[in-house]
């Protein structure tokens, strides 16, 4: 099995989390599909914050505002392709590298947070997945 520069991640080690705030938020339904999808305009307040500014979302739109804190999940990797073997029916490899961030994300899990009173951790009160964050994720052993 061949390797990329000797890096072999699973692609549920590259699902990266992100907490900000939602600056404002559209939902429409999206064109060649009876789905939906989501733009949420971020503001992410912390230091060494990625540049993320907006994010999308392909599923069913959550009911999120402007003002939620949301913690976003994003699968910050890129896809290497190996050549196939030249046995026959030989598919190629497939193997994920670490990004960086982009200024536009799309996001496959959303928690939507609470605080209760400052100093408190964030309570989860919401959970929204893509089928994408399904797909990553299932088949972990």
């Amino acid at each position: 099995m061949g390797g990329v520069a000797g890096l072999m991640l699973k692609k549920e080690d590259l699902i990266v989390s992100v907490d900000c705030t939602v600056k404002s938020a559209v939902g429409y339904p999206a064109p060649h599909t009876h789905g939906y999808k989501s733009d949420l305009e971020l503001e992410v307040n912390y230091a060494d914050a990625p540049p993320i500014r907006k994010l999308l979302f392909n599923g069913f739109v959550p009911p999120i505002g402007a003002g939620d804190r949301i913690r976003a999940y994003i699968f910050k990797a890129k896809e290497i392709r190996e050549p196939p073997s030249s046995a026959p029916g030989a598919l190629p490899e497939i193997h994920y590298t670490p990004r960086s961030f982009k200024t536009k994300e799309a996001a496959i899990k959303i928690e939507k947070l609470k605080i209760e009173t400052v100093g408190d951790a964030a309570k989860v009160v919401a959970t929204y997945i893509t089928e994408e964050y399904l797909n990553l994720t299932e088949n972990k052993s």
